[in-house]
């Protein structure tokens, strides 16, 4: 190998992850969103039966391992998460890349802003005012 060029990095598995139990349902990212592909996968739980989810693969510089560390340190925090008005969080799997990425409930208007951008008229007042309440009833959750 030439010295210049760097060995590509691999994912690791991690205690906890999700790797075995997640089924791609295309053989591509459903969506980009920010600094993430997002794929429209199927989470298999035992007891739970089959879950649809989004895996949320982040593209951000892997080359430092300490964001690694920080995404698996707040794993079993996230996991705790419970609230109505946050997405349920399932976990990390290392099988989309070489930092973990994350499992969530699939959300089948996209994400809120998305949603917004085709819903927003036609959301009356109240709707709106409902709305901006659950935003803020999640943003203030703390476990």
């Amino acid at each position: 190998m030439h010295p210049n060029l760097e060995k590509k990095a691999k994912p690791q598995a991690f205690e906890g992850d999700l790797v075995n139990q997640i089924i791609r349902l295309h053989d591509f990212a459903q969506a980009t969103e920010g600094f993430c592909d997002i794929w429209r996968c199927v989470l298999h739980r035992a007891g739970s039966g089959k879950v649809q989810v989004a895996v949320q693969v982040i593209h951000l510089d892997h080359t430092q391992p300490e964001l690694r560390t920080k995404l698996l340190r707040r794993h079993q925090k996230w996991l705790k998460l419970e609230q109505r008005n946050l997405v349920r969080f399932f976990g990390l799997t290392s099988s989309f890349s070489v930092l973990p990425a994350l499992v969530t409930t699939w959300m089948s208007h996209g994400t809120l802003s998305k949603y917004l951008d085709k819903q927003y008229s036609l959301l009356s007042t109240f709707a709106k005012f409902s709305l901006a309440n659950d935003i803020i009833s999640g943003l203030c959750y703390s476990s």
